[in-house]
């Protein structure tokens, strides 16, 4: 990709943002920063939710994840499923029945002021060093695409990074959050689909065709019950696919606001299984692009030592059409930003 083209794709990605950010902080308010007003739309919060729980990282990885592990994360799917479960039905109950504004005042609600400080602070350490691991990834990108060719350091990268981010979030709290979520979720969606579709075109198949060159291939097995010792095995994917989405979601700040940030109960209980549908479904196009980038290098004779590389390698360096680099940086941009 030329920088021209990496330049133009992140700043009309970055002037979007801000607009999407202005337009739903104008009638915020300090009141309503953490709740936005509890004025969300269940759609819309569905859609955010998707894309609050996916970042950088898994854009890279899951589709590289394909040559060892199949579709074998399908099985950590269906314990997300049970796991959104329990938190519609049990702790968004909670939440709301005891009108907390975050996760943590009902720590000092149900036990004491040192509880909740306690709690604040493990979440504040947990998602400062999970969210320095997203943002290291989409920095890591752009200075091998971009900024290493004009020699600006890696720090000045990452720091421009963390200032748009602070930009657009300052004033409009989770209502701007939320919307600029849903956005990220469906730019990050729609580069898949594109992606998708130009390997398709390029391999000279199909949609028809490219489906049964999935089902036919080593890459799409799903259930792996034979093996009690191996990683994939389907029991051990579940469970913890169950307690993985609790923890990482039920009983996380960042992630419950949005929930929060719903008219009532009974529309964030909905959100939530309308939210579990639609990762479900992103989940089966980052494996399919996954098992179709593999067929792809495979037919070209192309190698790619690392899973992680598959994807940037196929979009920018494989000679397809210049959209797809623009899909995968755009992709990769509003899964992190």
């Amino acid at each position: 990709m030329s920088p021209v083209a990496i330049v133009a794709t992140i700043v009309a990605y970055v002037v979007v943002l801000f607009i999407v950010a202005w337009l739903t902080s104008r009638s915020s308010s300090s009141a309503s920063f953490f709740t936005g007003g509890r004025t969300t739309p269940r759609g819309v919060a569905a859609i955010a939710m998707v894309g609050a729980a996916m970042s950088g990282v898994t854009f890279i990885s899951v589709p590289g994840t394909v040559a060892a592990d199949g579709f074998s994360y399908l099985q950590t799917t269906l314990g997300f499923f049970v796991g959104y479960l329990i938190i519609a039905f049990v702790l968004i109950p909670l939440y709301y029945r005891t009108g907390v504004v975050s996760l943590y005042e009902y720590l000092d609600k149900r036990f004491s002021l040192s509880a909740q400080r306690t709690g604040a602070w493990l979440f504040f350490v947990a998602k400062l060093l999970s969210a320095s691991l997203r943002a290291f990834v989409i920095c890591a990108v752009l200075q091998a695409l971009l900024y290493d060719r004009y020699d600006i350091p890696f720090g000045l990268n990452a720091a421009m990074m963390m200032m748009l981010v602070w930009l657009y979030t300052r004033r409009g709290g989770v209502r701007a959050v939320v919307w600029v979520e849903m956005l990220k979720t469906i730019l990050m969606v729609c580069s898949i689909v594109l992606c998708i579709a130009f390997v398709i075109r390029a391999l000279d198949m199909g949609f028809g065709e490219a489906v049964e060159a999935i089902l036919s291939s080593d890459y799409s097995q799903v259930l792996f019950v034979d093996d009690p010792l191996d990683r994939r095995y389907f029991w051990k994917q579940f469970v913890a696919g169950i307690f993985l989405v609790v923890a990482m979601t039920g009983l996380d700040q960042d992630m419950m606001q949005t929930m929060l940030s719903c008219r009532n109960q009974r529309d964030a209980q909905r959100s939530m299984m309308q939210s579990i549908v639609i990762q479900m479904v992103v989940i089966v196009l980052f494996l399919s692009l996954g098992a179709l980038l593999y067929i792809f290098t495979d037919s070209r004779g192309l190698g790619v030592e690392r899973g992680d590389d598959l994807f940037g390698f196929v979009a920018t360096e494989s000679g397809l059409p210049t959209i797809v680099g623009i899909a995968f940086l755009l992709g990769l941009v509003a899964s992190t930003y």
